[in-house]
């Protein structure tokens, strides 16, 4: 009866050590990555533009905006692919080499951002259970990745020098 009480005791410990090495490992869980594959809705400013467009990334360096608003740009559809910029509406196409694009352009400092992320050239600075936040620098500036902790869903990106503010919301994984 003795060893049956003693052997319960220390199975209770283990167990106990066990349930406590859990809880202490899911509490410094690191963060996911931002994840690049991605299809959604940015809602995006700047100094001097506000606009709402649907967008898709992903890890291939590709990414695809199709410009809801303002009314006037609302169709506009831009291609990023392989320093190629390819715009179209309607019958209208236009396709330039990616480097004579103005980098202060608001879609072309959200690419520069994305792509920063694709080299891993981002680090983490903070981070809690819900959100974890990236900097990093690229051609746009220095800039912010809040991502969601535990999906590496991307939520916003903020770019200092040229105050753009960019929001993605319907995320869903490509």
């Amino acid at each position: 009866m003795k060893k049956l009480l003693l052997l319960l005791y220390h199975f209770r410990r283990l167990a106990l050590i066990a349930v406590s090495l859990i809880l202490l490992s899911s509490c410094s869980q690191k963060p996911a990555e931002p994840v690049l594959d991605f299809s959604g809705v940015v809602k995006a400013s700047c100094t001097d533009l506000s606009f709402t467009a649907d967008i898709v990334s992903n890890s291939h360096d590709i990414l695809r905006v199709k410009l809801k608003s303002p009314e006037a740009l609302s169709g506009y559809t831009y291609l990023f692919k392989n320093g190629i910029v390819l715009m179209k509406k309607d019958n209208l196409r236009m396709k330039a080499e990616y480097g004579y694009i103005p980098k202060s352009s608001s879609l072309c400092e959200i690419y520069e951002v994305l792509s920063s992320v694709k080299r891993g050239e981002i680090e983490l600075f903070n981070s809690d259970n819900s959100f974890s936040e990236f900097k990093g620098s690229c051609d746009a500036g220095e800039f912010v990745l809040t991502a969601e902790t535990n999906t590496g869903a991307i939520r916003k990106i903020d770019v200092k020098g040229s105050k753009l503010e960019a929001r993605f919301c319907s995320v869903k994984f490509t």
